[in-house]
């Protein structure tokens, strides 16, 4: 019994199988991308509402 359920763990979902290998780049690549931009919006966002905050008229 015990082996009938290892053959099944191969055959439904290995941990370092060719899916992983597929997703896990990706996935690393858009984490890495979100935490260099994110401080930068941050950024362009402060500085803008700060120049909004000091101007003297509508345009």
């Amino acid at each position: 019994m015990g082996d009938e359920a290892s053959k099944a763990v191969d055959k439904g979902g290995r941990v370092n199988g060719d899916v992983t290998r597929q997703w896990a780049p990706k996935l690393i690549a858009s984490g890495l991308v979100i935490v260099t931009c994110k401080p930068l919006l941050a950024v362009i966002i402060c500085t803008g509402c700060n120049e909004f905050g000091q101007a003297q008229t509508v345009a």
